[in-house]
């Protein structure tokens, strides 16, 4: 497998924070994490996609459930940390290319279970070697112990990633049914955009209602007949 080279951007004049602004976003870890699997999410695409015509948001699934399977699509979306709108198109390509099957849960039937086809476990059986190498040439410059460092740490910012992701769900979701409670009720409309032009009859006269009687039309005088 040939080495994956990532370019690092250069600094340059337009790397400059501006006057006044302190927060150096090249040095933020979320900011850093995020670069870094999308990174090796890409490079890692480029193997399997290649090969299988797959997408990211594709084997992510696939992966999961050959680990995990029997899951919903829900339940897949949890265990990715995709939105449901990825997991959903994934989950319908894959259907659509027999790489997996959906059936009603036993015990639910409500409840669609999700798992490996034949084909999508002969598949996910060829891919899993070559993610196998993939990450040992990313953590080859990285000794034992630093692997095993690395493994807690990550393990822990995990931890208290999703700790704080429920903390903030908790202290969002009545603040959020607050604000929509006290949201102004819409303006009524104006009585002239109310207002509506008489129907007509199918001989193209209006159709007045019955309770109102229709205009009085204007007689022409008709002058007196000569004796």
């Amino acid at each position: 497998m040939q080495p994956v080279s990532v370019p690092r951007p250069s600094p340059s004049a337009g790397d400059a924070p501006e006057e006044g602004v302190s927060f150096a976003l090249e040095r933020f870890l979320p900011y850093r994490l995020s670069v870094l699997t999308n990174t090796m999410s890409r490079a890692f695409a480029r193997m399997y996609g290649e090969r299988f015509g797959l997408s990211i948001p594709e084997w992510r699934v696939m992966a999961v459930l050959g680990r995990f399977a029997p899951l919903s699509a829900n339940e897949v979306a949890e265990r990715t940390a995709m939105d449901k709108v990825r997991v959903s198109r994934a989950v319908a390509r894959l259907l659509q290319t027999n790489l997996i099957d959906r059936a009603t849960d036993a015990t639910d039937r409500r409840r669609s279970a999700l798992r490996l086809s034949r084909t999508g476990r002969r598949m996910h059986d060829a891919i899993v070697p070559m993610a196998r190498e993939f990450e040992a040439a990313f953590l080859e410059g990285l000794t034992p112990a630093e692997r095993e460092t690395l493994d807690r740490l990550v393990t822990k910012l995990m931890d208290q990633a999703v700790r704080l992701c429920h903390e903030g769900e908790e202290s969002s979701g009545p603040a959020q049914a607050d604000d929509s409670s006290r949201r102004p009720a819409p303006a009524a409309a104006p009585a002239s955009s109310r207002s509506r032009s008489p129907r007509r009859s199918p001989q193209g006269r209006p159709a007045y209602a019955k309770s109102a009687a229709p205009p009085e039309r204007k007689r022409r005088a008709v002058p007196p007949r000569p004796d």
